[in-house]
């Protein structure tokens, strides 16, 4: 089974005692690895399996694979034909550097209301509609909550505060 269809039967999936423990050393592991720590270090602890280790990592990758390319497709066709010619400046420029493999970087500003967050959500019905991965971060939780499948940097990448 493609691992996108496995992700979006998800809530289908049952669990063995044994599969749940396994999950839940994963989830140990990935947790100490933000202090720099392992599963190793404590002997009374049961290590993961590496194979294992790689799969769990790709479940921010697999999340974003999965999309109903019919509702972002005409999600799109919509979203495109009321960018004003401003926003059509930059949604030209992000898809031809994605076209041309440019590998930039954009930095968006504007005042509020200029229809930043517009533009993001036309790119992402986009982006996502060709089966790319399009991660929509943000630095405010109220900016985060406009973009589709957005979340805050902190979130979405585990960074910690100190």
């Amino acid at each position: 089974m493609p691992f996108g269809n496995f992700l979006s039967r998800m809530h289908e999936l049952v669990l063995s005692n044994s599969d749940k423990k396994h999950f839940a050393i994963v989830e140990l592991e990935k947790l100490l690895s933000l202090w720099e720590k392992r599963l190793k270090h404590f002997s009374e602890m049961p290590n993961p399996e590496e194979s294992s280790m790689s799969l769990i990592g790709n479940m921010l990758l697999g999340e974003e694979l999965v999309y109903d390319k019919e509702s972002l497709k005409t999600a799109h066709e919509s979203l495109v034909t009321q960018l004003t010619a401003k926003q059509m400046n930059v949604y030209d420029s992000v898809m031809n550097d994605i076209d041309f493999n440019g590998g930039g970087l954009f930095f968006v500003y504007d005042y509020e209301g200029t229809g930043k967050t517009f533009v993001w959500r036309t790119l992402s019905a986009k982006i996502r509609n060709r089966s790319n991965i399009v991660m929509n971060v943000a630095s405010s939780g109220k900016t985060s909550l406009f973009l589709p499948g957005g979340s805050t940097t902190h979130s979405k990448f585990a960074i910690l505060f100190s």
